[in-house]
């Protein structure tokens, strides 16, 4: 029993002297970005006559190269293969994929809008064609 008490005593004077560290890119600070995404667009009803998502909208928080479908969000399923929308915050993209896993074609988003309906505003070959995403810093 003593020495259970003392191993663990041990790992956890270990586990206080290990640094917890973020995986980050050079010049940023998160590891993650969080983009808008609707299955539709009101064009041009948003803020200086650009797009605004509107229909069912979902904030997912996607880690870095990481590929992601919609099912990995619970509640944001209905977007699957019907994107309309996606705004990105400034010094971030997310290629959109046509298939399950990021697999076939893809289209990489633009910082700000991007509406999928709207071939002035995004690649409308993939309007309602999103099965999976990923993000990364610009």
């Amino acid at each position: 029993m003593h020495l259970l008490a003392a191993v663990l005593g041990l790992a956890s004077a270990l586990a206080l002297t290990i640094p917890i560290t973020q995986s980050s890119t050079v010049g940023s600070t998160t590891s993650s970005v969080t983009p808008a995404m609707c299955t539709n667009s009101s064009y041009p009803n948003g803020p200086d006559g650009l797009p605004i998502g509107s229909g069912f909208c979902g904030t997912p928080e996607a880690d870095f190269n990481i590929c992601y479908t919609f099912s990995d969000y619970p509640g944001l399923e209905p977007l699957n293969n019907n994107l309309t929308f996606i705004f990105m915050p400034t010094g971030f993209h997310c290629n959109l994929y046509e298939d399950y896993n990021c697999t076939g074609d893809f289209y990489q988003t633009q910082d700000g809008e991007n509406d999928l309906s709207n071939p002035e505003l995004g690649n409308v070959a993939f309007n309602d064609k999103t099965e999976s995403f990923e993000c990364y810093p610009a």
